[in-house]
Order: structure tokens, then sequence, then C-alpha cells
């Protein structure tokens, strides 16, 4: 038997066991009417990546949970329920100081943007993050981070 021969029919078993992935359902229809021995259930209509959905905003509770664990903060509940505060330990003002501008950074990437008076917003108005400072040279700084849904 011919190689080529051979090897259609090996593709052509391979799609009947694996089923196949088609654009949209009128390709699907058009294979199941030409293949009519084809099995239905193996066979499925799939969305390209380039048409998926947008990615969805990361929750409050998502959002800090990554940004504590990416820069070693603690995640304590605020005041209400649509409040979490991200708490530094203690360390010098050096430190203090490159931990807040890269978690402006990282919010930044997040969507936030600085609103004055050191505070920073999403562009939506619905997350709100507030920079506090406690403690001194001394002793050490802690940084404190509020973050609000508003």
């Amino acid at each position: 038997m011919d190689r080529t021969v051979v090897t259609q029919e090996l593709i052509r078993v391979a799609r009947l066991l694996s089923g196949m992935d088609f654009p949209n359902e009128q390709a699907l229809k058009k294979y199941l009417k030409d293949h009519p021995d084809a099995n239905k259930s193996k066979h499925r209509v799939v969305k390209p990546k380039s048409q998926s959905t947008k990615k969805k905003a990361p929750s409050l509770s998502g959002m800090t949970k990554g940004l504590a664990k990416q820069f070693h903060m603690k995640v304590t509940s605020g005041r209400g329920s649509g409040e979490k505060v991200l708490e530094s330990p203690k360390m010098p003002e050096a430190a203090a100081d490159k931990k807040e501008h890269d978690l402006r950074a990282a919010l930044k990437k997040t969507g936030f943007k600085d609103a004055g008076h050191g505070m920073m917003e999403t562009a939506d108005g619905k997350y709100m993050a507030n920079f506090e400072r406690d403690g001194d040279a001394s002793s050490g700084i802690r940084l404190t981070v509020n973050i609000t849904k508003w």
C-alpha cells in the first residue's frame, strides 16, 4: 500500500478517535454531515484565543493576597468588609522607602494611578489605596497600605 494512503488513513482514524475542535457551529455541522460515522460527542466548537473574554479584574481579597505574598507583608481585614490592610514588619527607613516605591509600581500595573496626597485609586474609582508610616528611624518604620473598595 502507498505510504501516502496509509498516512491519510491513520489521520482519518485519529480524528475519529480523538475528536476535533471547530471555530464555529457551521464548520462542525458540515464536518458531521461529510462524516456520518463520526462520534458527535468527540467534536466541539471552541473560540480562538484572540476572541476570549477580557481578563477579569482581581477581587480585593485576591489583589491584597498577591501583593502581600510578593512584598512579604501581612494582610488583615480593615474596619469594614470592603477594606484590606497590608502591613510590613518594622524596617529601616531606606527599606520602607524602597518597599513603598515598589508597591506603588505594582499597584500601577493592576490599574491604580496616583490620586494626590500620597493616595492611589483605580481609573473606575472602585478601589482606593492609602499609604501610612508608623515608627521612627531608631525603632524602625512600619509601612501600612489600606486598600478600600468604594
